[in-house]
């Protein structure tokens, strides 16, 4: 097997679901801090509140502005798959970290699919997509000790699948091997 190939991907997340309400309630709290800072310095009409104001405001921003902008990476090294969450492109959370010799299961994400891998017990289901209807997507189960298993759904790109399909055959559905998407 083919180890030695490295492939990273990058996906903006758009904001929808919760990605959009945390973007939303953010943009709210800014609103909230420069209004209530500002009728404090009408009401006193004290330059030191509306510095102090301005600068609560700022600090709130410089603070959480990270998590207007998220994004998924992907990145195949080494025989592994590394996913983590990137927050600003400053912040990495490492989301799951798949040794790709323990996969089980790799398939398109479908009704289908989907319930044979759960008949497999996952553990823990892991969503690493940028856009929840994204398409297509993949499912890989993978062992990690005899008893504990995780099931992640992550989207695809025919670099990752040729990469799946090349060095990892015995765990591929059908679809994935001839390379066909059923959507």
């Amino acid at each position: 097997m083919n180890h030695s190939q490295s492939y990273e991907r990058v996906l903006p997340i758009r904001p929808k679901g919760k990605q959009l309400s945390i973007c939303i309630s953010l943009f709210f709290s800014y609103l909230l801090v420069a209004m209530a800072s500002g009728l404090l310095f009408l009401n006193t009409l004290n330059p030191y509140v509306a510095a102090l104001g301005i600068l609560l405001t700022l600090t709130l921003f410089l603070l959480t502005r990270k998590y207007l902008r998220v994004e998924y990476e992907y990145a195949f090294a080494g025989g592994s798959l590394t996913i983590a969450k990137i927050y600003g492109k400053r912040t990495r959370k490492t989301v799951a970290e798949i040794d790709l010799s323990h996969l089980l299961f790799v398939d398109y994400d479908t009704e289908e699919a989907r319930q044979n891998a759960l008949r497999m017990n996952p553990e823990e289901t892991i969503l690493a997509l940028s856009d929840p209807q994204a398409s297509p997507a993949l499912l890989l189960l993978w062992e990690i000790n005899q008893k504990e298993r995780k099931l992640l759904c992550m989207e695809s790109d025919d670099r990752t699948e040729q990469l799946l399909r090349r060095n990892y055959p015995h765990v591929c559905s059908i679809d994935i091997k001839k390379g066909t998407h059923r959507f």
